[in-house]
C-alpha cells in the first residue's frame, strides 16, 4: 500500500469519525426543560382571591392538597363554601391535572429523533467459497434522522400553546365551580327560607284553627269552618315536611361540590335579602372579553395557524444520515461506509394535513365570533331578566307584602269580631302565603341571574358600577 494511499484511508476514516460524533452529539443532546414551565391562564377577578386546587409537582417543597379534608361544620358562610369547592372540587382537580399533562406534552415534543444501530451480514450460507461465514460481510452501522423545516421548534410551539389552551379550560371550569357552588349556596339559603316560612305558615294556620274552634264552641260560628280549618292546617303541614325534604337535599347537592355526601354544616348564612343594583349594560358589555370562553379565542388561533406550520413543516423532507463499518471475513479487511436517504416527495408528503389545518383555521376564526355573538346575546338577556326581577322585588317588598300582611290582619281582626266571614280569613291567609312564595321565587331567582352576569362578564357585578367622584360627592352635600 503505497504512502498517498494510506493518507487518502486515513482522512476517510476521520470524515466518517465526524459524522459519527455529529450524529451522537446531536441525538444525545437533552431537550430543553424550560419549556416546561407552568401555563396557567391569568385568573380573572371573580373568586381570585380564594385558593383553587392546583397539583404540586413531585420534588415541590409545598405540601399537597388534600381532596378529603375535614366537612366544614357549624354555620357556614358563602366564602368558607366558595373556599371549600374550589380547593376540593373532583372535577376542579381533573382539569388542572390536564394542564400539567398538557405541560409534559412539551417535553416530549421537543425531543429529537433516536438514532438507530443497524446490523447486517451478507454473503454467508452459501456454497463453495461462500460456504458458512467464509466470505460474509458484516456492516454495522449508526443511523441518524435530520428534521428540516425547523418541525422541532414548531412542534414545541403547538404543544405550548396547546398548554395555553388547557389553562384556559381550566379556568374556565374554576370560574363555572365558583358560579354553581355560590348558586347552589343561595338554593340552600332560599330553601332555608322557604323552611323558615312553612313553620311559619304552620304555626299561623294553626292559630287560625284555634281561633275557629273557640267561635265554634261559642256558637257563633258552624261545625263545616271547624272543618276547613283542619283541613288548612293538614295542607300547611305537607307543605312544611316537603320543605324540609328541599332543605336536606338543597344542602346535599351543596356539599356535593367539594365532594361531600353527608354535610355536617348546621346552617347557612348569607345576605339573601340583600340586592345590590345592576350597573349599565355598556359597562358590563366592555367585560365580554375576560370571560375565558372569549380570552381563549386568541390562543385558539394562536395554535390553529401553528399547527398550520407544522404541517406545511412536514412538507420539507426530512434526511437521514448513516456511518459504520464494514467487516470482509474473506480477507479479514474492513472498510468505512456512509450514506445519506432523502425521500423523493413525488405523490406528495402532506397535503391533507396541510389543507386540513387551514381549513381548521377558518372553523376556528368562525367559532371566535359564534361564541363572542353568543356571550354577549346571553349577557343581554341575563341583563334584562336581572333589571325585570329586581323591579319586582321592589314592588313585592314595599307595596304587596306589606299589603297582603294588612289585609289578614284585619280580616282575622275581623272574623274575631264576626264582621267577616271565615272564607274572607281564608283568602286572605292564601294571599299572604302567596305574596311570601312569590318573594322568595323572586329573590332566589335574581341571585341565580346575578351570578349568571357575573359568569359572563369574569367578575363581580361591582364591579360594572361607574365610580363615584368623592370630591364631587362632598360638594353636593
Amino acid at each position: 500500500m503505497n504512502k498517498a494511499h494510506m493518507i487518502e484511508r486515513k482522512q476517510g476514516k476521520h470524515i466518517v469519525l465526524a459524522v459519527l460524533l455529529t450524529i451522537l452529539v446531536t441525538a444525545c443532546t437533552p431537550a430543553n426543560r424550560s419549556e416546561t414551565t407552568e401555563g396557567w391562564a391569568p385568573a380573572r377577578s371573580l373568586g381570585k382571591a380564594i385558593p383553587s386546587y392546583q397539583p404540586i409537582e413531585k420534588n415541590s417543597q409545598l405540601p399537597v392538597v388534600s381532596l378529603n379534608g375535614k366537612e366544614p361544620t357549624g354555620v357556614l358562610v358563602l366564602r368558607d363554601a366558595l373556599s371549600q369547592a374550589l380547593l376540593k372540587n373532583p372535577e376542579l382537580a381533573a382539569f388542572s391535572w390536564e394542564v400539567r399533562a398538557v405541560d409534559a406534552r412539551i417535553l416530549q415534543a421537543g425531543l429529537l429523533p433516536n438514532p438507530e444501530l443497524g446490523a447486517e451480514v451478507e454473503n454467508f450460507g452459501g456454497s463453495d467459497s461462500q460456504r458458512n461465514f467464509n466470505g460474509a460481510e458484516t456492516t454495522v452501522a449508526l443511523s441518524q434522522l435530520i428534521e428540516l423545516g425547523g418541525k422541532r421548534a414548531k412542534r414545541s410551539r403547538v404543544a405550548k400553546l396547546e398548554r395555553d389552551l388547557a389553562g384556559w379550560d381550566y379556568e374556565a371550569k374554576r370560574l363555572d365551580v365558583y358560579v354553581a357552588t355560590a348558586k347552589a349556596f343561595m338554593g340552600t339559603l332560599a330553601a332555608q327560607r322557604r323552611d323558615e316560612l312553612k313553620q311559619d305558615q304552620l304555626k299561623l294556620a294553626g292559630q287560625v284553627r284555634d281561633t275557629v274552634r273557640e267561635r265554634v264552641r261559642a256558637g257563633r260560628a258552624s261545625a263545616l269552618e271547624d272543618t276547613k280549618a283542619d283541613v288548612l292546617l293538614a295542607n300547611a303541614e305537607i307543605a312544611a315536611d316537603r320543605a324540609r325534604r328541599e332543605l336536606r337535599a338543597a344542602r346535599e347537592r351543596l356539599a356535593a361540590f367539594w365532594g361531600g355526601t353527608s354535610p355536617l354544616f348546621e346552617s347557612v348564612e348569607g345576605k339573601f335579602d340583600s340586592f345590590q343594583d345592576l350597573p349599565p349594560l355598556e359597562n358590563l358589555l366592555k367585560f365580554v372579553p375576560d370571560n375565558p370562553d372569549a380570552a381563549r379565542l386568541h390562543a385558539e388561533m394562536q395554535l390553529r395557524h401553528s399547527t398550520f406550520d407544522l404541517e406545511k413543516a412536514r412538507d420539507i423532507p426530512d434526511v437521514t444520515v448513516s456511518a459504520g463499518i464494514r467487516r470482509f471475513e474473506e480477507t479479514g479487511d474492513s472498510a468505512l461506509i456512509t450514506g445519506i436517504s432523502i425521500p423523493i416527495p413525488v405523490f406528495g408528503i402532506n397535503p391533507g394535513g396541510t389543507l386540513e389545518a387551514e381549513r381548521r383555521i377558518s372553523k376556528a376564526r368562525h367559532q371566535g365570533r359564534s361564541a363572542i355573538v353568543n356571550i354577549t346575546s346571553s349577557l343581554k338577556q341575563a341583563y334584562r331578566e336581572g333589571a325585570a326581577l329586581h323591579s319586582s322585588l321592589a314592588t313585592i317588598s314595599t307595596k304587596v307584602l306589606p299589603g297582603a300582611q294588612r289585609a289578614f290582619e284585619a280580616a282575622q281582626q275581623g272574623y274575631r269580631q264576626g264582621k267577616f266571614d271565615f272564607l274572607d280569613v281564608l283568602d286572605a291567609q292564601r294571599t299572604l302565603f302567596e305574596a311570601h312564595e312569590r318573594y322568595l321565587e323572586t329573590a332566589a331567582a335574581y341571585h341565580q341571574t346575578t351570578l349568571d352576569i357575573e359568569r359572563l362578564t369574569g367578575r363581580s357585578i361591582a364591579a360594572g358600577k361607574p365610580k363615584i367622584d368623592n370630591r364631587q360627592s362632598e360638594k353636593t352635600r
